[in-house]
């Protein structure tokens, strides 16, 4: 289900998409779009956390202790 939030940003992007590229919303569904949208709000509150380190880690795969071992060198 599309986030509330960001529901019209999705709804431009998937009309680009469609004028552009010729890519139905129908055909692809707007939930792609909608994980790009949080993947992509999850990489920049990473990267406000723990800085550059965030791109090359697996954050997933650590414990905290860990993440702010990294944040301090």
């Amino acid at each position: 289900m599309i986030d509330t939030e960001n529901f019209y940003l999705v709804q431009q992007i998937a009309n680009l998409l469609e004028k552009k590229l010729d890519l139905k919303v129908k055909d692809h569904g707007m939930w792609r779009i909608q994980c790009l949208i949080w993947d992509t709000l999850e990489e920049k509150e990473n990267y406000e956390k723990y800085g550059s380190i965030a791109f090359t880690t697996d954050l997933d795969k650590m414990s905290e202790e860990e993440k702010k071992e990294l944040t301090l060198n």
